[in-house]
């Protein structure tokens, strides 16, 4: 196995986010905490008006992570650009107001590697909505 093939991630977390800035950091850093760690955060901010990715690579400088900046916003446009960009074998998608669980992507690597008849996972989400007073399962 040459070098470029041990250091591709095999998980890439793709991430858009339009004026997310009060959200992102979170979203990143619960990428970046997760118990499997083969894996890449990629950051597609999508014509963003409120600093959102402004500093991101500072604020976590760590090699996992990539952020890229485009000029318009549409994100099915972004989606479809990180997708050009991912180095990840699979590619899982976070919102940029969520969080990820610690072992969401530990788990879903697991699946996929043990039923190769597997092409998409999904997962419950945990919800809690300070505006409406909401906080369920599902």
């Amino acid at each position: 196995m040459d070098e470029a093939s041990r250091k591709r991630p095999l998980v890439t977390v793709l991430i858009t986010a339009y004026n997310e800035a009060a959200y992102i950091e979170d979203a990143v850093q619960s990428v970046l905490d997760q118990t499997y760690s083969n894996l890449e955060a990629v950051v597609i901010n999508d014509g963003s008006t409120d600093g959102t990715g402004d500093g991101l690579r500072r604020r976590f400088e760590d090699e996992r992570l990539s952020v890229f900046n485009r000029g318009r916003n549409g994100r099915v446009f972004s989606l479809n650009y990180g997708l050009e960009v991912a180095n990840g074998t699979f590619v899982a998608v976070l919102d940029a107001d969520d969080r990820c669980m610690p072992r969401r992507i530990e788990k879903q690597v697991d699946y996929l590697l043990a039923d190769e008849e597997a092409g998409v996972v999904g997962s419950y989400y945990q919800r809690k909505d300070d505006i409406r007073g909401e906080q369920y399962v599902r």
